[in-house]
């Protein structure tokens, strides 16, 4: 006997037009950032950003520092989780964009990339968060120490080289529309599902996004535009994940079809 499964087929119009959207917004990015990491690397011999071999830091390595680092700060001051993933996005872009990374004094360089990456997490605050942060508030919990100062005029410098687009799509802005091709559940009224189940899952989602965030070669840490990627697919794929580890989604399997078949419309 058949089972009765959640309609795949009816999905909220408007809702399907905003994921469109975000698509094409996404089609625009990507094409930039390979485009931005073609001119790179025809401008130069050698492959930005470059460090001497024999030196044990990198800028993988500062890279995964600064962004656990600012997924404490969300955690710790109750921000926007897309704030890590959107200071991630300007920090690859001014990795690629400028040549000082190629300086030989390695505590220079760690000073240089600590107010990038501290600068790319205020600015990223000013964007997206509600509320209004102190770029003080931010700079004194910074594990390397920078001015206010120094983060003022790195704004400046960041607002050009990403050419004042300053709103990248991110895989938590893709989960937060996923989450409406979500059927509902019949052990669940409408309510049930929307206060338990849907933030349980992107409680879920946001986790599994941060991971991935600070891997270089899943979100295109690289500068390039290769071997990443993009926000769509890693918000899909973590929105899986976090359904196999929900109680209620974790057996239910016309559940979980039923997600995939809107999913692929």
């Amino acid at each position: 006997m058949m089972m009765h499964e959640p309609a795949a087929t009816h999905t909220d119009p408007e809702l399907v037009d905003k994921v469109r959207v975000m698509m094409q917004k996404q089609a625009k990015y990507h094409a930039d950032k390979v485009k931005n990491g073609q001119q790179k690397q025809q401008s130069s011999d050698m492959p930005m950003p470059s460090f001497n071999a024999q030196r044990s830091i990198s800028i993988s390595t500062m890279r995964s520092f600064w962004l656990t680092w600012m997924g404490s700060m969300v955690d710790t001051l109750k921000l926007q989780p897309q704030l890590v993933s959107v200071a991630a996005h300007f920090m690859d872009v001014a990795v690629g964009c400028t040549a000082e990374w190629n300086a030989h004094d390695i505590s220079d360089l760690q000073h240089r990339y600590a107010v990038m990456a501290v600068t790319s997490f205020i600015t990223a605050i000013k964007l997206h968060q509600p509320q209004r942060i102190l770029i003080c508030s931010i700079t004194r919990f910074s594990p390397v120490p920078v001015t206010d100062a120094e983060v003022v005029q790195m704004e400046v410098r960041l607002y050009e080289m990403m050419d004042y687009r300053l709103h990248p799509p991110t895989a938590e802005e893709f989960a937060e529309l996923f989450v409406g091709f979500l059927p509902q559940s019949t052990q669940f009224s409408q309510h049930c599902r929307q206060q338990q189940l849907e933030p349980h899952v992107m409680q879920l989602v946001h986790s599994w996004v941060r991971v991935a965030t600070i891997e270089n070669w899943m979100t295109g840490g690289s500068g390039d535009g290769r071997r990443s990627v993009n926000p769509s697919v890693l918000a899909y794929a973590c929105m899986l994940l976090a359904l196999e580890h929900h109680p209620m989604y974790k057996r239910d399997w016309h559940g979980k079809r039923a997600f995939c078949m809107r999913m692929r419309q």
